[in-house]
């Protein structure tokens, strides 16, 4: 018989008067995969705080290890061996791979000390056994994102864990990355670790997991297993309805240039040459995840490059740092960090006008108030929102609103060139297809858009040309016409 780890029995749960849990019902067996898919939104957040002992429910029955857990507490759950992770907050930067698996943290962020021979040694071990090729004494701030889950999930092995709840980790991961992710999972199924996947969508781990529980307005709607996969019905189920494919979007592309990057060196680029035309989208896929951050930071002024030139709309262009970038016309989103660019503290208005009255203000202080005027009534147009709507503060508004707010702050703003790294992480099908209307709308204003990713379905949505880069170079060049005639498994070899 099944042991069972994990039951959730008519959950429900408010947030603001919202009812984000609504009678939600799901079962967990030990050594379990189970996929839960949901739109933003949807109530699975608010479920892996609860999980993660950060919120409390409000009525139903919770049971770990068949023992309940009462309304209005929080659920013990580093003593229970339930392991969360998070997008964000994955491991302490500082400290080496090894000391973050084994080192014991209290409330003050001091430490049990150990014998850093000892645990480098254990780490190895660890590393090996799950077949990862990862030193135990570099240092987490060295290792990329899916990396550092990787270790994450060794961690959760180390200390035992009976239950792990990752909730959407896997936005910005290359496929080997998320073969990488697949094999961990597969070998703590096998030592009984049982795992609750969250994501917006289904993806790679849907497809190996035991069971699919779809999610929708704060109900689980649908279970499905392994031999019912199919994920034109699982989007149907998620949406609520026939999900029809996008229509063919029109190309804006001019013959004139907003962007080119020529012979361009740095330790990850090798001689890369790119161009970007005036109303065009050009997504760049990196293969390795390596070259894809030496782009984004020599374009925006974070990084020099070793050799090479660059030339906006004709001119050079040698960006001294971030807010340079921004008084030559040049946008920059970090769709994995976008609500970073969110201030909670200014009004939804203020937020998206803010870079035109950056680039407006004199000597950067003094802002003039016809052109501050001006500018949020043209961000009402933009915007179709009442004055007492963007008024409001963003802290409570969901992840749909605010990335609305930082691609509508640069429609408002028409800069020459926008550059957007991972466009659309985190964001689920409805909101991807907000957002490809969006990236249209600025094509349409003849501005040049450079898309940088490792996901090349997401380019494919959107671009008009894809660039991917294999050992830093562009190995293949994609025009819009071949994308369905492309074999895109041969980029992987």
């Amino acid at each position: 018989m099944k042991q069972e780890v994990l039951r959730l029995e008519h959950v429900y749960k408010d947030v603001q008067g919202y009812k984000v849990l609504d009678d939600f019902k799901l079962n967990i067996y030990k050594g379990e995969i189970v996929s839960l898919v949901g739109l933003s939104g949807c109530g699975k957040t608010e479920l892996g705080e609860i999980l993660g002992s950060n919120y409390s429910f409000d009525k139903g029955r919770v049971l770990f290890d068949e023992k309940p857990y009462k309304v209005d507490r929080k659920i013990p759950t580093e003593r229970l061996g339930i392991f969360s992770l998070y997008s964000h907050d994955i491991l302490v930067p500082q400290l080496s791979v090894a000391e973050n698996i084994f080192i014991i943290w209290k409330g003050n962020y001091s430490y049990i000390t150990f014998s850093k021979k000892s645990i480098i040694g254990q780490t190895k071990l660890l590393l090996e056994e799950f077949g990862l090729n990862i030193k135990a004494d570099i240092k987490a701030e060295e290792l990329s994102i899916a990396n550092q889950q990787a270790v994450k999930l060794i961690k959760a092995y180390a200390k035992q864990a009976k239950l792990i709840i990752a909730n959407d980790i896997a936005n910005s991961y290359t496929r080997d990355e998320m073969k990488m992710i697949k094999g961990i999972l597969k070998k703590l199924k096998e030592c009984g670790i049982s795992t609750l996947w969250m994501s917006n969508d289904p993806d790679e781990v849907t497809k190996i997991a035991d069971r699919i529980v779809v999610m929708r307005e704060g109900k689980n709607i649908k279970t499905l297993y392994p031999d019912e996969y199919n994920k034109e019905h699982i989007m149907n189920l998620l949406v609520g309805r026939d999900f029809s494919k996008t229509r063919e979007r029109e190309c804006y592309a001019q013959d004139s240039i907003a962007l080119i990057l020529e012979d361009i060196y740095t330790k990850h680029l090798q001689g890369l040459n790119l161009k970007v035309h005036n109303g065009e989208i050009v997504g760049v896929l990196d293969i390795e995840n390596k070259a894809k951050k030496d782009l984004e930071k020599i374009i925006t002024g974070q990084k020099s490059m070793l050799q090479g030139r660059m030339y906006l709309r004709n001119s050079k262009y040698e960006p001294k740092s971030p807010q340079h970038t921004l008084s030559q016309g040049v946008g920059y989103i970090q769709g994995d960090l976008l609500e970073d660019s969110i201030f909670p503290k200014m009004s939804i208005l203020d937020n998206i006008i803010l870079p035109v009255i950056k680039k407006t203000s004199k000597f950067k202080l003094l802002v003039n108030r016809k052109i501050e005027k001006f500018v949020k009534k043209e961000c009402l147009n933009i915007v179709k929102a009442s004055q007492s709507e963007v008024n409001n503060s963003p802290s409570s508004v969901d992840s749909t609103l605010k990335q609305q707010i930082v691609y509508n702050r640069w429609l408002l703003f028409n800069p020459k060139v926008l550059l957007c790294v991972e466009p659309f992480a985190r964001a689920d099908v409805l909101l991807k297809l907000e957002l490809t209307s969006i990236y249209e709308e600025l094509a349409r204003n003849e501005i040049g858009i450079l898309l940088l990713s490792v996901n090349l379905k997401d380019l494919v949505l959107i671009c008009d040309r894809i660039i991917i880069l294999k050992n830093g170079k562009c190995a293949y060049e994609i025009e819009k016409k071949d994308f369905k005639t492309f074999n895109a498994d041969k980029i992987f070899i």
